[in-house]
């Protein structure tokens, strides 16, 4: 009998956190985004194919790809492009940051998307965005977010169709990040030309 109550309770348990709503798990998933700084790894298929890093603290972040190094501090952007030793700074549209960015889907996806549960995939929340706007460029995007709100995979379908899959390799939060790493450090880069393209 208490074993019987023990496996119903585990059920009952179960049942309750897929019973989360699209927006719950947003929700929380963004709160956990946005409690300390943030570390990923991550692949990116498509077009485009790559590995990379990026380090998150709010709506600043440093990515870091075999070809480029991005720093953004919430309202500049560093681009060091690695092969010529040019550095593009620019004042990047939420659209750009959105390209760069794929945690902003998630934290912005309140204003910009309506929500809805696809099931779930493999012990995962499957979540669909569909924007609420043709201006964002964006067909669909689909969140993989694990059960403690981790990000999983991001899959971005463009209007034209093109599809682009982000698969986060490995994922740590809490990190301890000063706002002065997400401007770029000219001392660091002593020989990189910088275009001002403001």
């Amino acid at each position: 009998m208490k074993r019987f109550f023990l496996l119903a309770l585990c059920a009952i348990i179960s049942l309750a956190t897929w019973a989360q709503s699209a927006d719950q798990i947003l929700d929380n998933t963004a709160r956990m985004l946005n409690n300390g700084g943030i570390r990923a790894s991550f692949t990116i298929s498509g077009s485009v194919n790559m590995n990379g890093n990026i380090q998150l603290k709010g709506n600043k972040f440093i990515l870091s790809t075999p070809r480029t190094d991005t720093w953004y501090d919430g309202r500049t952007e560093w681009s060091y492009l690695k092969a010529n030793k040019e550095v593009n700074v620019s004042t990047p549209t939420a659209k750009q940051i959105q390209n760069l960015n794929p945690y902003t889907y998630i934290n912005g996806y309140r204003s910009a998307f309506l929500a809805r549960m696809a099931g779930k995939q493999g012990g995962n929340y499957n979540i669909n965005l569909v924007p609420r706007s043709t201006r964002y460029g964006v067909k669909n995007v689909q969140l993989i977010i694990s059960r403690n709100y981790q990000p999983r995979k991001i899959i971005v379908t463009q209007s034209n169709g093109k599809r682009q899959t982000i698969t986060v390799k490995s994922f740590s939060s809490g990190q301890k990040y000063p706002d002065s790493m997400f401007t770029f450090n000219k001392k660091r880069y002593p020989k990189a030309e910088i275009i001002d393209l403001r």
